[in-house]
């Protein structure tokens, strides 16, 4: 019984390790100035596609399908806001709320909560 209970106390507390090694503790990024610190001189990247964020409010990509974009983007109301263009075809408003843990940043788009993007900040 001893064994037992000592297997499971073990068992446990490697999962609660693990746990702890895999969870990033995102912070809510709430100004511009804090935003633009963050990617100054950086490029995101998430999969095969990469963007540049610049203080000026600009912004340009890649796409891992092909194709470039460029834009414009500001902080609005708490969120990043951005407007791009492919090659002539502009892609209306796009509003994230923003979040950072370590060399990580995460999107949440405004209107569907569960669409989330997370990018490593290089």
């Amino acid at each position: 019984m001893k064994q037992m209970i000592f297997s499971i106390v073990v068992f446990s507390a490697g999962i609660g390790l693990a746990g702890a090694a895999n969870a990033q503790n995102w912070e809510r990024v709430t100004s511009r100035d804090a935003f633009v610190a963050m990617l100054k001189g950086k490029t995101l990247v998430w999969g095969g596609n990469s963007a540049r964020i610049n203080a000026d409010g600009s912004t340009t990509g890649k796409l891992e399908k092909g194709g470039r974009y460029q834009g414009n983007w500001v902080w609005d109301k708490g969120r990043y806001c951005r407007n791009l263009v492919f090659g002539k075809e502009p892609t209306g408003t796009f509003c994230a709320e923003v979040d950072a843990a370590g060399n990580q940043m995460r999107m949440r788009n405004q209107t569907q909560r569960a669409n989330v993007t997370v990018m490593t900040i290089r």
